[in-house]
């Protein structure tokens, strides 16, 4: 270099410019006369809109060079700004442009006769950026984790949902953030927002508006792509379509007893509403799209219902009889008087109220009434209470729909019987090695026309039968064994139930019965055990209740089931119609279930078995001129006796007897109580008393002593006739001297 030159740049300059040193390839540009100028750009290109970028440019002036011109800077203004100086130019793209750029830097060396002007340029690369949305309707869940929309796809008022979104760039820069925002239609409300790192990801939720009118709807998310001074590089929407339909669903219903329930009485009983979902209307048609399936007007089976509440209206009844022994009939005796209102408390036993759908369109609801709350108002003389139910969505799809309505009738009946056997060694112990079965062996089940009643509501549906067969004891086999409900300490319990029952005037059941201990077994068949009567409903011209035939009454007394005992001998009574006997007119069952059918109104049988013998004893013995008398205890625990023996010694049968039957089926036949057994000794000595059981086991229950000679206490009645023979002469001689007193 040289030393200052006159012009347009310093020797200071001139100096500082053959410092530079190129940042990247240059292109470097040279003169003839030495001078020459190199570019670099920084970072490298790609670009995306609103980035920045920085050019410096490197000078080297020649030996002879006296003058440098000021750095001129050629770029399109349009889609850049720059803040230049000689050795640097800072850009930044304020189009949203893509393309290829180029960037010129020109500088004029001047010296002894020359003017020489160099160029070196920067080629930048603007690329758009790509943003993509992706977006995907999400289900939420309610307290109790059922989902709130529909299986098709559909909404209902005040349901909820969220729409999840994923943004991805390209280029995928750490610099850029995405936003996302929502078009929202009138039927929503936004809820919450949430999103993940630099906005790539995140959640958006709604609630659907309780004035949402029934339609179908779009809901559009927009991304935004901003660098870090929040300028807007890109932008991508997604819609989401959502369909918002009525609620108003449809049922069939059915409400009975829980048949299986152990409870004996009716009012202890839950009763059971059978319920199939038949389909909600929608309110108008939909071709359906990528969220919603096809919506018809009619039922759409769907969509789903919601039962969260009951209530119940409770009236009592109370009958009053007067002057029952001249009454021509019941109605002339018997009046109805109604108690509104009853406040008694009812208590759902399912867990949870599930939302029904069409893939579990069948429900059941168990309800109880309290037990409690019914014995006071029994204590006041109620016995009939008339429950009707009312099922409720509340708080559901912006409002309380009323969904069915079912009533129920509690009575005072007890349905099932109850059979405990109880075991006895010869002792009179219990003998808990004694084992006892029982098979029911039923021609024709009543469970088969309870199912034919419920297909009369829900026709044949595999489902709804299965349903509702749970609530009935097992009786669709012809042979059935029972189980027992108690067993221990040599006692067998079997409860026997109305829907192992059959029809009146049909094939009836019948119980097979074995007791068996070690090798011992014994079976027989009781072919009546129940003592069934026959009963129609001739007796009743008016009722109280729409589903109550006739009442059950005993004669000149109301049954009071929570203080009547099953420990008495109660014979069974059935109910059936159509009979042209009557007996003792019955309830109608709960439900309207049945129509015609017999019934088990519960009577305790305890059948004595004795698979040991024993149990029995000799508890007097007279004589007389030539026979014996001994008089037997058969007492319960000897299993009834069928015949009474005695035998000598050597094993001759003086006396034999077969005995009068007094047991009560279903025990075997037999006979329990005092009977007396005369027999005639063959020899002095000792006799034997025995006995054949019930069940066939023969044993001997005692001994007596006894002789062939005349016996002393029937020497008394001789002398008496011989005194008798001489008081008799003596008065005829005293009458003949009176008679000779009188003549003289």
């Amino acid at each position: 270099m040289k030393g200052p030159v006159a012009g347009t740049i310093s020797l200071a300059f001139l100096a500082a410019i053959s410092l530079f040193i190129p940042t990247a390839a240059s292109g470097m540009s040279c003169d003839k006369y030495g001078d020459c100028l190199s570019s670099s750009v920084s970072p490298v290109s790609p670009f995306l809109y609103g980035d920045s970028f920085t050019i410096n440019v490197s000078i080297w002036a020649g030996q002879n060079t006296t003058g440098v011109s000021p750095t001129s800077w050629q770029y399109d203004q349009s889609v850049f700004s720059a803040r230049t100086t000689n050795t640097q130019a800072i850009l930044t793209i304020i189009a949203n442009a893509t393309g290829t750029y180029t960037i010129t830097a020109s500088i004029t060396f001047s010296g002894p006769g020359y003017n020489s002007t160099i160029s070196t340029s920067q080629t930048v690369t603007i690329i758009p950026l790509h943003l993509t949305l992706a977006t995907a309707l999400v289900n939420i869940t309610d307290v109790y984790g059922n989902v709130m929309r529909n299986p098709d796809g559909s909404f209902y008022r005040n349901d909820s949902f969220c729409v999840e979104w994923n943004a991805t760039l390209q280029p995928d820069r750490t610099d850029i953030r995405v936003n996302v925002t929502s078009l929202i239609p009138p039927s929503l409300q936004l809820i919450n927002y949430s999103n993940g790192y630099r906005g790539l990801s995140g959640r958006l939720c709604y609630i659907v508006l309780l004035n949402a009118t029934y339609e179908t709807y779009n809901l559009t998310l927009v991304a935004s792509a901003l660098n870090s001074n929040a300028l807007v590089l890109a932008q991508a929407a997604s819609t989401q379509p959502f369909a918002v339909v009525q609620y108003r669903p449809f049922f069939t219903y059915y409400t009975y007893m829980l048949y299986n329930s152990n409870s004996p009485s009716t009012y202890q009983r839950p009763f059971v509403t059978l319920v199939r979902y038949e389909g909600n209307d929608p309110g108008y048609n939909f071709t359906g799209d990528i969220n919603t399936d096809q919506i018809v007007a009619s039922n759409d089976t769907n969509e789903r219902a919601w039962i969260n509440n009951f209530t119940f209206s409770i009236d009592g009844w109370s009958v009053e009889i007067s002057n029952p022994q001249g009454a021509q009939n019941f109605n002339d005796y018997i009046s109805f008087v109604k108690h509104s209102n009853l406040s008694v408390q009812m208590y759902p036993l399912n867990k949870t109220y599930d939302s029904i759908t069409f893939s579990d369109r069948v429900q059941k609801y168990y309800l109880q009434a309290n037990l409690t709350d019914l014995t006071g108002y029994i204590q006041q003389g109620i016995v009939y209470f008339n429950v009707s139910e009312s099922a409720w969505s509340k708080d559901f799809a912006g409002g309380n729909y009323s969904l069915f309505n079912s009533s129920y009738l509690y009575e005072p009946v007890f349905y099932n019987g109850y059979i405990t056997f109880r075991a006895y060694a010869a002792d009179g112990s219990p003998d808990p090695a004694a084992n006892v079965s029982v098979t029911v062996d039923n021609p024709d089940p009543l469970n088969l026309y309870l199912f034919s009643q419920v297909r009369n509501v829900f026709g044949n549906d595999s489902t709804v039968i299965d349903a509702f067969k749970a609530d009935l004891y097992p009786a669709s086999n012809i042979t059935q064994p029972l189980t027992p409900m108690t067993t221990g300490g040599g006692s067998y319990g079997f409860d026997i139930n109305q829907t192992n029952m059959a029809f009146p005037g049909d094939a009836m059941p019948y119980l097979t019965i074995t007791a068996s201990e070690g090798s011992t077994s014994y079976s027989y068949t009781e072919p009546d055990p129940f003592s069934l009567f026959l009963i129609n409903d001739t007796y009743f011209t008016t009722s109280p209740f729409s589903n109550l035939t006739d009442l059950y009454i005993e004669p000149a007394m109301i049954v009071q089931p929570m203080n009547f005992s099953f420990g008495g001998q109660m014979p069974y009574v059935v109910w059936g119609y159509n009979s042209a006997q009557p007996f003792f007119p019955p309830d109608l069952e709960p439900g309207n279930l049945s129509t015609q059918m017999p019934y088990i109104y519960g009577q305790h049988l305890v059948v004595d078995v004795n698979l040991q013998g024993g149990g029995a004893k000799v508890v007097s013995l007279a004589n007389g001129s030539d026979v014996y008398q001994a008089t037997v205890l058969v007492t319960p625990q000897s299993g009834g006796a069928t015949e009474l023996w005695v035998r000598d010694s050597s094993g001759r049968m003086l006396a034999q007897v077969a005995l009068p039957y007094n047991t009560t089926p279903p025990q075997p036949p037999g006979f329990m109580g005092l009977y007396s057994i005369s027999f005639t000794p063959s020899t002095n000595g000792t006799v034997s008393v025995g006995l054949t059981n019930s069940w066939g086991i023969s044993s001997t229950i005692g001994s007596i002593q006894v002789g062939t000679a005349v016996p002393a206490p029937f020497v008394i009645p001789q002398l008496l006739v011989w005194l008798f023979a001489l008081l008799v002469i003596l008065f005829f001689f005293l009458g003949l001297a009176a008679k000779r007193r009188r003549t003289a």
